[in-house]
């Protein structure tokens, strides 16, 4: 199955305490339906097209990665991260085409990249997913775009996760494992910090294990990795998966 690339943006605050940006996908959605995320969406080819008219980066390795965080982050939730500092304005058209028009230029150096998951081998929807954190400062108010979002909240680290265990929010594997990343943190530069320290960001593919009705999703420093990748390769494997998804244990929202 083909990896798609997509890119995630973690934009922190501090209130007085790191806050992360959150929003919620609609239930119509194909791909997530009704999941607490951060925002983020597919990489494009007209990301990868941007000069530094547009978007200011670092380099061209991950250049369309940070553009289309970037532009999604506009698109989602009316935040422009530009080398002007940080607006707030609804999309009136193209991202690009308003950066243009209004003499602004998106600051991807503003940037860290800190994690890089890939989605599980068998699944039909796959991603190549960058994270990338920022952060801003003041009382920024995200406009909801009502149609790839259909809500947003600043909201602390530990309190998305105590959402998340009450089932309260649906929450993807790598957002919590993201969540529990983020509250070791006290504050947005600290994070910020971490993440600008870090030398290679290895990515990271989880695996599925089936027992009976159960799924568990493993990494690759849990027990049972290598004998779930094993698994994921036997031709039954989906069928099975189909079977314990529909069960009535919960369900990750990625495994829908």
């Amino acid at each position: 199955m083909t990896l798609r690339r997509a890119s995630t943006i973690c934009l922190l605050r501090d209130a007085p305490g790191l806050e992360v940006l959150m929003v919620r996908r609609p239930e119509s959605a194909r791909f997530m339906a009704g999941a607490w995320v951060f925002p983020g969406g597919s990489v494009d080819a007209e990301d990868w097209a941007t000069d530094t008219g547009e978007v200011r980066s670092l380099s061209s390795d991950d250049h369309g990665w940070r553009a289309a965080g970037l532009r999604e982050l506009a698109e989602e939730v009316g935040i422009w991260v530009t080398t002007a500092g940080t607006r707030v304005g609804a999309v009136s058209d193209d991202v690009y085409e308003s950066v243009r028009r209004d003499g602004l230029v998106l600051d991807a150096r503003a940037l860290a990249c800190f994690a890089n998951w890939i989605t599980p081998e068998p699944l039909p929807v796959r991603f190549d997913t960058r994270f990338f954190a920022a952060t801003v400062g003041g009382e920024v108010v995200p406009l909801v775009d009502g149609r790839e979002v259909v809500a947003a909240t600043w909201i602390a680290p530990d309190t998305a996760l105590e959402r998340a265990a009450r089932q309260e929010w649906l929450v993807a594997f790598p957002t919590r494992k993201t969540l529990e990343l983020l509250a070791d943190y006290p504050s947005s530069s600290s994070f910020l910090d971490y993440a600008r320290s870090l030398n290679e960001v290895p990515a990271v593919q989880p695996r599925l294990r089936i027992d009976g009705a159960d799924v568990a999703i493993v990494l690759p420093d849990d027990p049972g990795y290598t004998a779930a990748g094993i698994d994921e390769q036997d031709p039954t494997f989906m069928d099975r998966l189909a079977v314990a998804a529909k069960g009535p244990g919960d369900v990750a929202p990625e495994l829908r």
